[in-house]
């Protein structure tokens, strides 16, 4: 099967030189019509008229309405800033780690037999879905014309279908030495971790002993002498705290005295809302500020009773040991169960006990080194200081100068595997075996033949300037052929980033798309969270140069040099969650941390026709992703879809749903939905109410063998598929199987009768 000849570039906007503030990229229109012909598209499909089910003739209708085409033709010639925007077609492949991939790689399997596939511009794609997708442009880098993984009846598969088969298993296809590997990546960049944050710890000890050099002035406060006048009823501890809670306290008494004075003097003065609300803002900053000096005078406190207990005979060296290692070694499977019931009672006042615990960890480390200092009268002389001082200066350079922080987390490992599994191509010899692709840069990617492959991640931050997005803590960051960016940060050429980021290339960009555990996860994050993820490198998110800097500054300002790189101080980021649009490198995660379709993208581009496969896990078909992608898509372009069909998809009748995409101008288009479903799946239970239920002849999957029974038989093993967790990326054969299947199934029955 032959794909069409593309000559097309890319996204949405006009390209703007590398001068301007940002450049947009757009799809250019090189010796190919601006209008997809649906009527060929008609005509090309391998599937005979009478075979053709009632939905997919019924979107061929639509496609080919007269009216619609003169009305999305006259759009595109009065809109001339907007030409090459709409009526192509898009496919999005949803994430879900190798489920989805799997999953999609059936439909992908449909789309190309029935020659659909030809007619795709866009393939949209998110973590899980961005394994095949980057699979399917990397065969194509051959370059190769035909669909990689056809698979014909009577013929042996082909060596990438078992090059696929036997890598299911991808992080960790070699057995018991690979499983090692994943937690000895872990620790290792646990250890670099607490090496880079050490001299921070190191330097507050240090101040703390030149604050208190002995243990007998560990009792008196440092600052007491400048609170003499105090009444003794305040004590000799928290003096400052107490001072500043006092005269807080002292102007809420006054408040109603100067209000009035303040009234009588300068009408409207007080009820001034920017007053009023720099007075609110002030109390805010005041108290935080109490809580923080209360913490400071803490120390002295705790650290007195310490050396006590240490004269007891106490080894608190092997206690703050033992606190750390205990906080490290928790399970990760109560970590990952916590993540996903975030918002239950039980696991919110859990996330509250790990977070603190974490913030105990690293404290229990510094009381120590103070106890040491203090206790060894280390700053009872400037000599005594230099074995510390040389310590920290060591540790700061060793991290400064040695440290990637991209390097320590997990996403290297990560990416590796994937690549291993994924990134694979035809060799040039006549053999044509399949070889590692492991180097393919996105800026050669070979588009002649295939789709334009859009890479959809999330662009984490703290804030946003609307403040209605703010929740979801991140934005679309893409990564093309032509462009990587976003709208916070612009786009630059994708040449220029490669030239700047020496490890950007379509493996890194799949890795970076499918990170779906990391301390800061767009909407998904928990700031309770955020730290203890960090502290324990579950990091599989990726520092990468702003665009932003690449397209405004020269190439010297994007950060090439060691100290420019994602250094240590990109890791105290992560752990206190402070991500911006404007820092020199910004952080970014797994697509699904904003659109876990990859219909956003698509959306923004207007495609005329959308085919969206969802590999999802979602066993009570609530279709999560897919009402989060259309509200998002109502709010920031103002397209609203309307679906049909997800009620009887629930109930087992169907696996698809079709949404009419209203755009502006009265433009229409159409969203083909393949869910990942089984036919009387158990969202029954969600459906019906209990009577109806008991009365339903479609309670279970297990019953429907003759609709495939291997998928069946497996399913009565295996309840919860085809909803198995995310957290499961190691596939036997049997589920590859039945997952595959079960898109292929999903795609077929929706295409054919």
């Amino acid at each position: 099967m032959f794909f069409l000849k593309r000559a097309h570039v890319a996204t949405c906007n006009e390209v703007q030189t590398a001068e301007s503030e940002s450049i947009h990229p757009r799809r250019l229109n090189v010796g190919i019509d601006n209008h997809t012909d649906f009527a060929q598209l008609d005509a090309t499909l391998d599937i005979p008229a009478e075979q053709r089910s009632e939905p997919l003739c019924g979107l061929l209708k639509k496609l080919n309405d007269p009216e619609q085409t003169k009305l999305w033709r006259t759009h595109a010639q009065t809109n001339p800033e907007r030409q090459g925007i709409g009526n192509f077609i898009g496919l999005a492949l949803s994430g879900g780690g190798i489920r989805s991939a799997t999953f999609n790689l059936g439909i992908l399997q449909v789309l190309a037999w029935t020659r659909m596939l030809r007619f795709v511009d866009y393939l949209s794609t998110v973590s899980g879905g961005g394994y095949i997708g980057s699979c399917v442009t990397s065969m194509f880098a051959s370059p190769l014309r035909e669909f990689p993984f056809d698979h014909k009846q009577g013929t042996k598969e082909g060596a990438i279908f078992r090059h696929l088969r036997n890598n299911a298993e991808y992080l960790a296809p070699n057995g018991v030495v690979d499983y090692l590997r994943i937690p000895v990546t872990v620790i290792r960049g646990m250890i670099v971790n607490l090496l880079v944050l050490l001299p921070f710890l190191l330097i507050a000890a240090i101040a703390t002993a030149i604050i208190h050099p002995t243990t007998a002035s560990i009792d008196v406060h440092a600052l007491r002498p400048l609170f003499s006048w105090l009444p003794t009823w305040m004590g000799t501890s928290f003096i400052v705290s107490k001072v500043l809670l006092v005269s807080i306290l002292l102007s809420f008494v006054a408040y109603p005295i100067i209000h009035m004075l303040f009234q009588t003097a300068s009408r409207g003065f007080i009820s001034d809302w920017r007053r009023q609300n720099s007075i609110g803002r002030a109390y805010g900053v005041l108290l935080l500020a109490t809580g923080a000096i209360a913490f400071v005078e803490l120390q002295p406190i705790v650290i007195s009773w310490l050396l006590k207990r240490r004269a007891a005979g106490w080894d608190l060296g092997t206690l703050s040991a033992s606190m750390t290692a205990i906080q490290a070694l928790f399970p990760a499977a109560i970590s990952a169960w916590l993540m996903k019931n975030a918002n239950k009672l039980l696991a919110k006042y859990a996330l509250v006990l790990l977070a603190v615990s974490a913030m105990v960890a690293f404290w229990s480390i510094y009381l120590w080194m103070s106890v040491v200092l203090i206790e060894g009268s280390y700053a009872t002389s400037v000599a005594g200081l230099w074995i510390p001082l040389l310590i920290t200066i060591s540790l700061l350079a060793y991290g400064i100068f040695f440290v990637d922080v991209n390097h320590t987390s997990v996403h290297m490992f990560y990416r590796d595997r994937l690549s291993k599994a994924y990134a694979v191509k035809q060799s040039s010899g006549p053999e044509k075996e399949l070889e590692h692709n492991d180097r393919q840069l996105l800026s050669t990617i070979n588009t002649d033949f295939g789709p334009y492959h859009i890479i959809n991640t999330a662009i984490n931050l703290r804030a946003t300037q609307e403040n209605y997005r703010r929740g979801r803590h991140a934005e679309s960051f893409i990564f093309t052929k032509h462009f990587v960016g976003s709208e916070p940060t612009g786009y630059c050429r994708t040449v220029n980033m490669e030239s700047q980021s020496r490890h950007l290339n379509l493996a890194t960009a799949m890795a970076i798309s499918g990170a779906a555990a990391a301390p800061n996860m767009g909407k998904q994050t928990n700031r309770l969270f955020a730290f203890f993820l960090a502290m324990l490198n579950i990091r599989l998110n990726y520092w990468l140069p702003n665009p932003r800097y690449a397209i405004n500054r020269s190439a010297e300002n994007v950060p090439r040099s060691p100290v420019k790189r994602a250094g240590p101080f990109y890791l105290v980021r992560e752990l206190f969650g402070s991500l911006t649009d404007s820092s020199v490198n910004i952080s970014l995660s797994d697509g699904g941390h904003y659109d876990n379709l990859g219909l956003y993208e698509l959306f923004r581009r207007e495609c005329r026709f959308i085919i969206c496969g969802d590999g999802e896990a979602d066993p009570n078909l609530q279709f999560n992703g897919l009402g989060e992608a259309l509200r998002m898509a109502q709010i920031d372009f103002g397209i609203i879809v309307e679906m049909k069909g997800l009620d009887d998809l629930r109930a087992g009748k169907q696996n698809h749903a079709v949404g009419k995409i209203r755009y502006s101008g009265g433009r229409v288009g159409w969203l083909l939905y393949l869910k990942q479903s089984l036919d009387g799946d158990a969202s029954l239970r969600a459906t019906l109410n209990p009577a109806r239920l008991n009365l339903s002849t479609q309670l279970t999957d297990c019953s429907r063998y003759d609709a495939g029974a291997y998928i069946a038989e497996y399913k009565s093993r295996n309840p919860d598929f085809p909803h198995q967790s995310t957290g499961d990326q190691f596939f036997d054969e049997a589920q590859f199987e039945c997952t595959r299947a079960v898109g292929y199934n999903a795609a077929y029955r929706t295409l054919c009768k």
